[in-house]
């Protein structure tokens, strides 16, 4: 071992042409294979020079955080399918084109609410947004996120997250079937995705903001012509654990609520020191006292003002 030290070279070395020998092979080739370094060292495997000198400062910033699953998210075209066709087909199909305009027809009594668009929220958005909503046939979409054990409460620890697309262009009777709520895309285990659910889910915010500016030509079944469909996220359906990931926000603690953010209206139990929060709620006349004991409470309490959500 001394001797390899002091020489530098193992005997028996081969005298490549690189050390300066009289007779140089100029036309040798030392690296007959070809080598291609966009090709994936491994299946399953993609090395930094993958189209990364290619990618803009932000991109490296998430290749840098996350690693090799950025390429593997984004690319593998099992993980997410496009919505675009999916809407489509409900106009090509004869049993729900005609469906789709049911929310701007129909009549509702005065003070009811059987369907979305009833309520505050869809006539605010139609306010703001008056040429999405002269078309109808515009499509209004629900996206629930949530995760579930594939293997049972007694099965190996794994959660993988479902993403799903509902249309509320439908009547009450059809868009809360399960044949009308659109599989986008399954993100994988085996635990929550936490911060990097906005990495999986970049695709299908990039395709619902083409359908939401430009939109997509299609053909219309109920009356056999074309025109570009356009498609808004009204919200997301989601519990709070689920909600804190979609929207960047914590919440756990007394800042809790996306809505209200520092502006909040929780407060903590004076004995039993738990988190509460107050929301404005309308209850039927036999209740009438009901809210007078939550609005005694809510003064007790902090005396701030409803939760905004």
């Amino acid at each position: 071992m001394y001797d390899i030290c002091m020489k530098g070279f193992v005997d028996g070395y081969y005298n490549w042409t690189a050390h300066g020998e009289a007779q140089v092979l100029e036309n040798y080739d030392d690296q007959p294979a070809p080598v291609c370094l966009e090709t994936p060292v491994a299946p399953g495997m993609r090395t930094q020079w993958s189209g990364y000198e290619q990618m803009n400062w932000d991109q490296r910033i998430v290749y840098d955080t996350v690693g090799p699953q950025f390429f593997s998210t984004h690319q593998e075209p099992e993980l997410r399918v496009p919505v675009g066709p999916f809407l489509q087909r409900l106009y090509a199909s004869p049993a729900t084109a005609e469906h789709m305009t049911w929310h701007a027809s129909h009549v509702t009594e005065e003070d009811s609410m059987c369907h979305p668009s009833d309520a505050e929220a869809w006539r605010h958005f139609d306010r703001t947004h008056p040429n999405f909503a002269l078309e109808p046939r515009n499509i209004r979409l629900g996206l629930c996120i949530d995760g579930f054990a594939p293997h049972g409460q007694y099965g190996r620890t794994y959660s993988c997250w479902p993403v799903i697309i509902t249309p509320y262009n439908l009547p009450p009777g059809m868009c809360m079937k399960s044949e009308y709520m659109f599989l986008s895309m399954v993100i994988p285990g085996p635990s929550n995705p936490k911060r990097l659910i906005d990495v999986y889910l970049q695709p299908l915010i990039d395709e619902l903001l083409q359908l939401w500016h430009v939109g997509v030509r299609t053909h219309d079944h109920a009356t056999n012509q074309a025109f570009m469909m356009r498609a808004a996220l009204m919200w997301t359906v989601n519990d709070l654990p689920a909600y804190g990931m979609a929207s960047g926000w914590s919440t756990a603690g007394i800042m809790g609520c996306p809505i209200c953010m520092d502006d909040t209206s929780a407060f903590y139990l004076q004995h039993g020191r738990k988190r509460a929060t107050l929301t404005a709620i309308d209850v039927s006349p036999t209740r009438s006292s009901v809210p007078e004991k939550q609005e005694s409470l809510h003064k007790k309490s902090s005396g701030k003002k409803y939760c905004k959500a």
